[in-house]
């Protein structure tokens, strides 16, 4: 599908979407609790709906309430006798399909996880193996479709896990194994860091908690306002240690273009246009949007340690580099996974072809809105995880 964007002024006021690396992890660990807990202001979007529709199917009793959920039971206490194997559809999320994993091996029954994309060629040995030795039953039935049968020996599991390739392994077996004392050490945390400190926030007991906003979505029309030099307040949006993306908030203070208030964050326009110089392995998610913003910025960016680009929806490395190129930037890449981005760039109107992966989908509209607009393709892939992203940066459009 192909949608006509053309350059226009966003909202004064916006409320984004909120965070589904939080809400995945509460719903894991709700999953364990369950006695009626609740988690509020979930966010409407692919990964978390398919872990919802997942749980259902396992037996949890869910409660949908206007602004949230509650848990009416747990597992593996929910699990029926039957024994004949559960079909889940996990869609193509990271957090989705890594998460239940862990959960699913304290069960007894035989559950088979079906993928899209390119989630089967993304790391998964690291958490096989560990729950493996630990006497669950993990094959691959074919190319797409994962099968797991425990119980697990909690017992017999590795406490050091290797966050080499992604943290969602070890947080998979926090988020599933904190109710049993359990504390994973990870081995190797050179990236990713507050994530792994937000799994340590979720993995423990409560009776509500509510999602916050999420910084990686908020990152694209933050940084279009921006760059438009227009005020806008992000309605309930404020700087989170815990969302490795929130880091945009000072990337843009120090260049005066934000601030924090009672009632959220306000974009402004930037003061100043120093480059950048920013180590992406903190922040994989936003280094889509930082490379729209370095585009337009003075002198040349740098961001080094992108290379846990390469295995994401995309290898949006690439990714990034042709859709760049494309609209006629200057980004080169250097063996050591560092990318440099020529500032002050423009463009006229141009059709984008990104791959189907919600960033970068998001990446190139933004490119599009901040230049002379033009056509972008794949726009149904936003709904991963921010399903109104065009009502809000192009209300109008074709």
């Amino acid at each position: 599908m192909t949608l006509k964007l053309k350059p226009q002024s966003l909202p004064s006021e916006i409320i984004l979407p909120t965070s589904k690396s939080y809400a995945n992890r509460l719903l894991i660990v709700a999953a364990r609790l369950g006695e009626g807990r609740s988690i509020k202001h979930l966010p409407v979007s692919d990964d978390v709906t398919f872990l919802i529709d997942s749980f259902q199917r396992i037996g949890l009793n869910l409660e949908k309430k206007s602004d949230g959920l509650i848990f009416h039971n747990s597992f593996p206490e929910c699990e029926s006798n039957e024994r004949e194997p559960i079909h889940l559809h996990v869609g193509e999320g990271g957090t989705t399909a890594r998460f239940i994993l862990s959960l699913l091996s304290l069960g007894s029954r035989k559950y088979v996880l079906s993928m899209e994309g390119r989630l089967p060629q993304r790391p998964w040995d690291g958490l096989i193996q560990v729950l493996r030795s630990a006497g669950v039953v993990i094959k691959w039935d074919n190319d797409h479709e994962l099968s797991i049968q425990g119980p697990v020996q909690v017992e017999k599991l590795k406490r050091e896990i290797s966050c080499g390739d992604t943290t969602q392994f070890i947080t998979s077996l926090q988020l599933s194994f904190f109710k049993e004392g359990i504390t994973f050490k990870p081995l190797g945390l050179e990236s990713s860091e507050a994530y792994w400190r937000m799994t340590l926030d979720c993995a423990q007991d409560f009776k509500e908690r509510t999602v916050p906003q999420d910084w990686s979505s908020a990152s694209y029309p933050i940084v279009l306002a921006a760059l438009k030099n227009q005020k806008v307040l992000f309605h309930g949006l404020h700087p989170d240690p815990l969302q490795a993306d929130s880091i945009l908030f000072d990337i843009l203070r120090e260049r005066g273009a934000i601030e924090d208030t009672d009632e959220g964050v306000i974009v402004s326009g930037l003061k100043t246009h120093q480059p950048l110089l920013v180590n992406g392995s903190q922040c994989l998610d936003l280094i889509p949007t930082l490379t729209v913003l370095a585009l337009k910025l003075k002198g040349k960016s740098l961001i080094t340690h992108t290379r846990g680009l390469v295995a994401k929806e995309s290898d949006r490395l690439a990714e990034i580099l042709r859709l760049v190129k494309k609209m006629g930037g200057h980004i080169t890449r250097d063996p050591d996974y560092s990318i440099q981005i020529e500032g002050g760039h423009q463009a006229p109107s141009l059709h984008l072809d990104p791959v189907a992966d919600h960033r970068m989908v998001m990446m190139a509209s933004i490119m599009l809105l901040t230049n002379e607009g033009g056509v972008v393709e794949n726009e149904q892939a936003v709904s991963k995880s921010f399903p109104n992203f065009f009502e809000i940066v192009a209300p109008t459009r074709e």
